[in-house]
Formats: structure tokens, sequence, C-alpha cells
């Protein structure tokens, strides 16, 4: 191939790849408008009991139904859609998606990457494991011999790693969500997983839970964590318009109506 044909070729694979990652962050993105007819697409996965599946296969939950009474209410209609957590933000920045609605803990790389509503929900992360084993992982310090399963991309899997990509673990298993995190223990391929803490208690607590008798949710005494909505930086009208509808629901009641439903009471954010 002769010199010049390969500097051509160097330079439209440039302007190709310069093109593709504009794209993929919102060149000449023009931001949602709150009344607008259109349809807003919500980045989810099947996290009990934020959003999931009922026995007839519909989506249920917290997060399900105040995010489809708050998007409705501003004049749009809702489809959601299942995402790879890992890789959300590139998701809604290549315009996927249109928000991030999932329990999502509030971090520095998010605030760096994404508009983020304000908290309206208080999280931590907990451990889950067998049952025989509860009085073993007690403490961050506990974990240091055992093989722990977080979900990649999530907040636990941010408590387990150092700047310099060491653990604080002798093993970390990612997982490609939070129950299949939780799967691990179960199947005795990870002794802890640490997951959100509302769905540590959805999978190890009454009648229903999957795991009840078999797996405990265990306090690792991690800090307290807030959930936010994720936008594109540049939708901050939509993002304020949905600010603005939650504290109402706050204040009518309505969100705590759908706290008590779920059995997620304590998490409410106190005004």
């Amino acid at each position: 191939m002769k010199k010049g044909t390969k500097a051509i070729l160097a330079g439209a694979m440039a302007l190709t790849m310069g093109a593709s990652l504009a794209a993929a962050v919102g060149c000449g993105y023009e931001p949602i408008t709150v009344g607008e007819a259109r349809k807003i697409v919500v980045g989810i996965t099947e996290y009990k009991p934020m959003d999931y599946k009922d026995e007839n296969g519909n989506w249920v939950g917290f997060d399900y139904e105040l995010s489809k009474s708050v998007l409705e209410s501003l004049g749009f209609t809702v489809e959601y859609r299942v995402i790879d957590w890992d890789t959300k933000t590139v998701t809604l920045n290549a315009q996927e998606i249109d928000v991030i609605w999932n329990g999502m803990t509030i971090t520095e790389d998010l605030q760096k990457n994404l508009l983020l509503s304000d908290p309206y929900l208080i999280n931590r992360q907990y451990g889950v494991v067998k049952a025989a084993d509860r009085e073993k992982y007690t403490d961050a310090e506990s974990l240091k011999d055992a093989a722990v399963a977080v979900e990649t991309g999530s907040a636990a899997q941010g408590l387990m790693m150092n700047e310099d990509e060491s653990t604080n673990c002798k093993t970390l298993n990612r997982a490609s969500n939070q129950n299949s995190a939780v799967m691990e223990v179960a199947a005795g391929t990870s002794d802890v997983a640490i997951v959100d803490y509302l769905l540590a208690i959805s999978l190890t607590t009454g009648e229903n839970s999957a795991y009840k008798d078999t797996l405990v949710a265990v306090d690792l005494g991690f800090a307290a964590e807030e959930f936010a909505v994720g936008f594109r930086k540049k939708d901050v009208g939509f993002c304020t318009a949905v600010n603005d509808k939650i504290k109402a629901l706050y204040a009518d009641g309505t969100v705590a109506a759908l706290a008590a439903k779920y059995g997620i009471a304590g998490q409410l954010v106190q005004a």
C-alpha cells in the first residue's frame, strides 16, 4: 500500500472515530422539552423491589410506579428497557434511553458524567451470605479472605476496588446484575454478595422471599448512600421538572404510600 493511501485511510478512520465519539456524547443533541408529545425510554435492570416483574410478567416495583407516575404527569408516554448496568452512562449519552431510574446510587463518577436528580431514597450496601456464615462476615475487614460477588459497574464494586485496581477481598467476582451476584452465594461460587440493602432484605426476608432460611442479609458497616435519577447533562429542564414532581409526591403522601407498599418505608429521604 502506498504511503499516501495509508495517510488517507488513517485520516478517514480518525474522522469516523471522532464522529462516533461525538454521537456517543450527544453532539448537537436537543434537550427534552417537558410537555412535548414524545416517548421517554427509562433504563432499568430487574431489581426487586425497585423494578421487577410480577407473576403475570408485568413490570411492578417502587421505582416503576414512581417513574411512571412522574413521567406521565409531565405529558410523556413511557417505555422501560433493560440495560447493561456497567454501560449505563454510555447507553444514556448515546440516546438509546432517555433517563436512568433504577435505584442508582450517587457516586463521584456519575456526578461527573451525568446530571443527577435530588436524592429520593436512602440506601446502603449490605452483604448476603449463607445462613451458617452470618457470624463470620460482620464488617468490611472480614471480607479480606472472602470471595465477593458484586454487580459490574455498581457502587458495591467501587467499595471493593482501590484506586490502583487492587481489591479489598481475596477474590472479586463480577456479575452482570445484583441478582446474579446473590445467586453466586447460593451456588457456593462466592462467599459474600454485596448488593443494595433493599434487594438484600427483599431476597432474604418474608414468606415469599427467594432465599428465605438459606441466605441472610448482614450489615457490613458501609456508610449510607443516596439514590438519584440520571439524565443527560443538557436535560436541565427535564431534571428540574422531575425533581419538582417528586417533591410534590413526597408532600402529598404518594411516595410514603408507595414505600409502605414495597416494604421500604425506612428508606425515605427526610425533609
